[in-house]
């Protein structure tokens, strides 16, 4: 998981560096395969990890490839902690995809009120529309406008939100590119959702004095700082 989802390694890459480090030879499909494992196994389990939600959340989208077609990347992170929230793969870039991540925001929020920031897409408004509608639940929705687009109902006062979720695009971008399209939908869910316990329990982050964004202490109460510690400690929290 190191060179996979740490380094960003591709799959023949990890296996080179598996060869290389320990004269270990998996084939890449056998990476794969762990990877979908233990994805399998960790994923049901991240929804019920308590999380220092800050009532600010950013929510965008990016593109990934998979299987050399487009899909859509849905991210809703932190506003304050900086932390990812929830995430939703998609094959379209629609409404759907919207509703889907602020029902899992809603969700980790368990009634309490937050404010949802977004760019001036008109699905997110259809989502806080449909919240509303079939979930019975008022969102205080504040829209930013993108660099290229001209709209005097942008809300400023919230672009320091939008600018961190779009950073952390730039980062999943750079950490993504060496595999240039995955192989299936199986495999990139997999790799998101190991890189979302990644990036907010292992990553050192410049802005968190080279600390990871969610902080958690093992048994001894030594920081967790490695997939065996954070496989260990997400067992037990879920014991």
């Amino acid at each position: 998981m190191d060179f996979y989802v740490g380094l960003g390694l591709s799959l023949r890459q990890t296996k080179r560096a598996l060869k290389l480090a320990y004269n270990v030879s998996p084939s890449a499909q056998t990476i794969q395969n762990w990877t979908v494992s233990l994805a399998y196994r960790l994923g049901p389990k991240i929804n019920d990890l308590d999380l220092p939600l800050s009532g600010i959340v950013a929510v965008d989208e990016t593109y990934i490839k998979i299987k050399g077609s487009w899909h859509y990347l849905f991210t809703a992170i932190d506003g304050k902690n900086g932390c990812i929230i929830a995430q939703h793969l998609s094959k379209h870039r629609d409404a759907k995809g919207a509703i889907t991540i602020l029902k899992r925001i809603i969700d980790q929020y368990q009634g309490q009120n937050f404010v949802l920031v977004s760019d001036m897409a008109p699905i997110y408004r259809a989502a806080v529309h449909a919240a509303k509608a079939f979930l019975k639940t008022d969102v205080d929705h504040r829209q930013v406008k993108g660099l290229f687009t001209d709209d005097d109902n942008s809300d400023e006062v919230y672009r320091p939100y939008k600018n961190i979720i779009e950073r952390f695009f730039g980062t999943y971008k750079a950490h993504y590119k060496r595999h240039k399209s995955f192989s299936s939908f199986d495999g990139a869910l997999a790799h998101i959702t190991l890189y979302q316990l990644y990036f907010n329990y292992i990553k050192p982050h410049s802005s968190f004095d080279n600390k990871a964004p969610l902080v958690v202490e093992d048994s001894r109460g030594q920081p967790i700082e490695s997939w065996a510690q954070l496989i260990r400690w997400i067992n037990k929290t879920d014991k």
